[in-house]
This record gives C-alpha cells, sequence and structure tokens, in this order.
C-alpha cells in the first residue's frame, strides 16, 4: 500500500521540507523569495543545483500532481535560537518505478559541508522511501572521484553494486530487506 507523503520530515537536527510549485517558482525568482515562502534564511544553495533542475521538478508537478514527496526537498537546519537556514537539498528523481526503484539524490552549501546534513538527510530520504510498500530498493549514482558523495552513501548503508548510467559512474543500493 502506498502512503500520502507529509510535507515535512524531521531528523534530529533538520527539518526536510517537500518542494512544492510555489516553493520552486519562488526559488526560481530569488533567494529572498524562497526565504520568504521556507521561512528560513537562504544564502546560498549547493553549486551543482541549476535551475534546470528546478523547472524539472516544477514541470513533474504540473504533469502529475501525484508526485509530490517523490521530488525535491528543502533541508532546512533548525537553529539553537529558533531560527531555520537552507543548508542543502535532495530528494528523488520521481515517484517508484514499475519495479519499486526510487533514486534518491542530495547536496549541501559548500559552507555547510562536513556537518553530517547530506547523512542525516539522505538516512531519512531513504527510510521515508521504503515507509511506501511500492518501493524494493532506493539507489543513487555519484563518480569514483567523488569521494566525500560516496561517504555518505556508505554512512547510509548503500552498497556499490556496479557501474552508473552515466560513463564512469557508479551505482550504489540499499534494499528493502537489509533494513530488516
Amino acid at each position: 500500500m502506498s502512503q500520502t507523503h507529509p510535507t515535512t520530515l524531521r531528523t534530529d537536527r533538520l527539518h526536510l521540507v517537500a518542494a512544492t510549485p510555489e516553493l520552486l517558482r519562488a526559488h526560481l525568482e530569488s533567494f529572498a523569495a524562497l526565504s520568504t515562502v521556507l521561512d528560513a534564511e537562504v544564502d546560498a544553495m549547493p553549486s551543482d543545483l541549476e535551475d534546470s533542475n528546478l523547472q524539472w521538478s516544477l514541470e513533474a508537478f504540473e504533469r502529475n500532481p501525484a508526485a509530490a514527496g517523490w521530488l525535491m526537498w528543502y533541508f532546512v537546519l533548525q537553529l539553537e535560537d529558533g531560527g531555520r537556514r537552507l543548508v542543502g537539498v535532495g530528494g528523488y528523481k520521481g515517484p517508484p518505478s514499475e519495479g519499486g526503484t526510487v533514486e534518491v539524490g542530495y547536496a549541501v552549501v559548500e559552507d555547510e559541508q562536513g556537518n553530517g546534513y547530506a547523512t542525516e538527510a539522505t538516512t531519512e530520504l531513504v527510510r521515508h522511501a521504503f515507509d511506501d510498500d511500492r518501493v524494493r530498493a532506493v539507489i543513487a549514482e555519484t563518480y569514483p572521484a567523488l569521494v566525500l558523495s560516496i561517504g555518505v552513501l556508505e554512512k547510509c548503508g548503500f552498497a556499490c553494486v556496479g557501474k552508473g548510467s552515466s560513463d564512469g559512474g557508479l551505482r550504489y543500493a540499499f534494499l528493502r530487506g537489509w533494513l530488516e
């Protein structure tokens, strides 16, 4: 049985906020607009996040409103003073495939890297994916030179299962049975 996705997931330090068309449009407009809609400081974005990624997510919503929760999530750090700051983004490349696979990705703002946010958020995204009975495996792809990304995947329990879909890439997987 599938489930309805919540709009926010919580970890010890982070709130993962599911992208909505409103958030994506604000993000495409400016950091200030996103900050207002997200109710968080937005000073920077991960360097590899491009407007084309945001536009792709927005178009995916328009094609399939049921994709909510299976696209981008904003990683928002809860500050000790009660404030909130965006530290990264991540999520899925869409709903589960017919074979029960979802692909996860993540990126952290450069100044926030090394604090464990990618591992914390990815662990929660994997857990959340497996809340849906259709999901049999969560996969991720990276490159051998991206040692920090590989470290995140390994800390989250992923194992390298071979070549990725892009030239020189690696595919990692986390299977449902590994949770038990």
